[in-house]
């Protein structure tokens, strides 16, 4: 699902979060440094009183008292008339005297991740936040979020999960959304040109060939909003990883720099790609829901994404059959790889006035009702244990890969956060590959 804004784009696709906020972005010094007070206050206390606080939350459930809770978050259906709503409903139901007061941060990753350091600065209003997979670590160490290690609904999750998420020793952070990437395709449209699924990057520039030359979008792609730019580049900063699966550890520990030799080829090919059939021009004035709009209409013949896409997908209007095939990462000659990981999480913040109901909410999250809901409404895997969706079934195979992580969590969040505007300024033409690099280093430099 932290990240500072540098640098002022003059192209129509630059947003300001906190233009509209009256005030400067918040650092990730700023979290971590005020946030140090906020984790002493609460962590033992909360190993020690789980099942007390349980029940406690439950009692004040039908006492009459009205509580009121915030939920700060990104997910949702594609129509937001769905989910979560229907999960915070069935959950309200269940505590009639508890109120989920449900915000919708935005789709753009540095716009949501900007505003929920100002909601967390401000250690106010806020009980319980969806989190990106790059936030656990520096919200963890800043003392915001709640420790959650040893509560009973951890259970309905697998370790492996929990070891994935846990940081520091210890759970701040529910598993709950996974994510598997792929190249979805339109199969009706390949039926009908036959064009056959390709097995290496330099065949999938081919099929892109093959079908611009029939008047088609190979693969649409919603570079506007930032993040999508991060599901194209994975062709190529998979690679880093691939070649020293330890880069990004090396990166911050200042043993590696962005600017090395094997980056700088990296960036040269990215440019060149995006010279390519495989990226339309029109990429740069495209949102991601826009993206998903050209494909489910036919506009476009692929996407390259995760399973999320799907919940926009359907609410374009799919009426065709979709297939999924790996993203080419790999070259002529090498083995197939997949990406697929836990990557979004929720968490209770130390601050919350009401932790008791909150976490009453991460139990209620955590069942089958409620991770049925999730994956049917947001075309999402769920991390409950045993809950599964027949439209994932398309997904299963890629599954069974040899999988990397993404790429993005393993990076510095400042440092990503970069790479997305650098790289949309290399689409533009107004910046070199050296130059995006000597930018991205910069933003790690601040870490």
């Amino acid at each position: 699902m932290k990240r500072t804004t540098r640098m002022c784009m003059a192209i129509a696709m630059a947003l300001s979060l906190l233009t509209g906020c009256g005030g400067s972005p918040a650092t990730e010094q700023d979290v971590k440094t005020e946030g140090e007070n906020a984790r002493s206050n609460q962590q033992e206390d909360s190993k020690t009183s789980d099942n007390q606080e349980t029940e406690d939350a439950t009692k004040a459930a039908g006492n009459g008292e009205i509580v009121e809770l915030n939920y700060y978050t990104w997910i949702g259906s594609a129509d937001k008339n769905s989910y979560p709503n229907n999960m915070i409903e069935a959950f309200e139901e269940k505590y009639p005297n508890i109120k989920v007061n449900v915000e919708y941060g935005s789709q753009n990753v540095d716009e949501y991740l900007q505003m929920q350091k100002v909601k967390l600065l401000s250690g106010k209003n806020l009980d319980i936040t969806t989190l990106r997979a790059e936030s656990r670590q520096p919200y963890t160490d800043a003392g915001y979020l709640l420790d959650l290690s040893g509560q009973e609904f951890l259970n309905a999750y697998k370790q492996e999960f929990l070891d994935v998420v846990a940081t520091n020793g210890s759970v701040y952070c529910m598993p709950y959304g996974m994510d598997v990437m792929g190249v979805i395709y339109n199969k009706q449209m390949f039926e009908e040109h036959n064009w056959e699924i390709p097995d290496s990057y330099e065949a999938y520039l081919e099929l892109c060939d093959a079908i611009a030359a029939e008047g088609i979008m190979p693969a649409a792609q919603g570079y506007k909003d930032s993040w999508p730019m991060a599901m194209d580049l994975d062709l190529f900063m998979n690679r880093a990883v691939t070649a020293e699966p330890d880069i990004y550890q090396k990166i911050d520990s200042g043993e590696a720099k962005y600017t090395d030799e094997m980056f700088q080829e990296i960036f040269q090919d990215m440019n060149d790609y995006f010279k390519t059939s495989a990226v339309d021009s029109s990429f740069i004035g495209m949102t991601y829901d826009q993206a998903c709009s050209a494909f489910a209409t036919g506009q476009a013949a692929m996407m390259i994404h995760g399973e999320w896409a799907l919940g926009g997908m359907k609410n374009a209007g799919l009426d065709f059959e979709i297939g999924v095939f790996p993203v080419p990462l790999n070259r002529e000659g090498e083995a197939q790889r997949g990406i697929a990981a836990v990557t979004t999480t929720q968490a209770v913040t130390s601050f919350s006035e009401h932790p008791e109901e909150a976490l009453l909410f991460l139990e209620f999250m955590s069942t089958p009702e409620a991770g049925k809901m999730f994956v049917e409404s947001s075309g999402n895997f769920s991390a409950v244990s045993d809950v599964q969706a027949d439209a994932m079934d398309a997904w299963q195979d890629l599954l069974k890969l040899p999988s990397a992580d993404f790429y993005t969590d393993m990076m510095y969040a400042g440092a990503c956060s970069e790479m997305y505007k650098a790289t949309q300024m290399m689409f533009i033409g107004e910046m070199t590959p050296e130059e995006a690099l000597e930018d991205i280093q910069k933003a790690q430099e601040q870490k």
